[in-house]
């Protein structure tokens, strides 16, 4: 008979302590890059890392303040490092993206690039499926990232 409210409140701690987790695994830290373009406009910037992103082979996507290479891959490891960037057994899609938001500043403009895992993921059955994003940090991304800005007039 004793046992049992010893059972009940090890049953109670439990369901206690289950509710302190966070649901949500923490992102990793984004790793930027810096970089000025000196006496440029930010036309003149775009126009220098959309060619470099084309030489790479990587698919391209401006708007007024921003470029966005997009690369796939179809080497295993790179595609199983993603993988574990994304931690979702029900992702799909997985891209890196190289986004570089240019910023002017008198007569240079400063860039700031980041590097992200972009992919897909069900929500339900009756919903959309919703694009997520989480930053990489790794080197062998961040070494691109440098090789395009590299390829460019800019500065770091």
């Amino acid at each position: 008979m004793c046992k049992f409210p010893i059972w009940l409140s090890a049953a109670l701690a439990t369901v206690v302590l289950a509710g302190c987790g966070s649901s949500t695994p923490t992102a990793p830290p984004s790793r930027p890059l810096l970089a000025t373009f000196n006496a440029t406009s930010t036309g003149d910037a775009k126009t220098q890392l959309m060619a470099a992103c084309s030489k790479k082979g990587l698919r391209v996507q401006t708007t007024e303040f921003s470029v966005t290479c997009t690369r796939t891959t179809d080497d295993y490891y790179r595609d199983e490092m993603l993988n574990r960037v994304v931690n979702d057994e029900y992702a799909s899609n997985i891209k890196e993206q190289i986004v570089f938001d240019l910023l002017p500043r008198g007569s240079e403009v400063r860039v700031v690039a980041r590097t992200y895992a972009l992919y897909i993921v069900p929500v339900s059955i009756t919903e959309v499926a919703q694009v997520r994003k989480r930053d990489v940090v790794d080197d062998e991304t961040y070494k691109l990232m440098q090789n395009l800005v590299q390829m460019t007039k800019a500065v770091e």
